[in-house]
Formats: structure tokens, C-alpha cells, sequence
């Protein structure tokens, strides 16, 4: 059986982030979720990011969403298409 396993922290002040473990394993996936609209990603208040995974090396953005729990299942779709 798959573990699946969320490890939350607090970035800044305004932003809080989800990052995803497979089996003990950190993905490049995480969820930022803003309180700051400075800080939304595509006008919404959570984002999800995959690490390094930009051309340039940086973060690449896979979207805004209004609730965590949506920006998790993209995850979990993205992690499993390149499984």
C-alpha cells in the first residue's frame, strides 16, 4: 500500500505550505495556501508548484485553486502520470 503523507509548515508570515511524501519520499510537489493576495497564484489564494521543475531550475506553477484539498488532487494525478 502507498503511504501518502502531507508535511505542512508556515512560510513568511502569509503563506501557508503543503509539501506532498510518497512511501517517505519527498516529491517536488507542494500547495501554498495565501492569506495575502500579493501572494495568490493566478488570482486564487492556493497554488500548486512542483520544485525545480521550470526550465530555468526555479519552481514551475501547475495552477490556481479555490481549496486545498483541489490543488492536493491535482497532485496526486501528476505524481501517479509520471509513475
Amino acid at each position: 500500500m502507498i503511504e501518502i503523507k502531507w508535511i505542512h509548515t508556515r512560510q513568511f508570515s502569509v503563506v501557508d505550505r503543503q509539501r506532498l511524501y510518497i512511501d517517505g519520499k519527498e516529491t517536488p510537489y507542494f500547495v501554498d495556501k495565501a492569506s495575502c493576495r500579493a501572494h495568490f497564484t493566478d488570482g486564487m489564494p492556493v497554488g500548486l508548484y512542483g520544485s525545480g521543475m521550470h526550465p530555468s531550475g526555479c519552481a514551475a506553477a501547475f495552477g490556481g485553486f479555490k481549496r486545498i484539498r483541489d490543488a492536493k488532487a491535482r497532485a496526486l494525478q501528476l505524481v501517479s502520470a509520471t509513475a
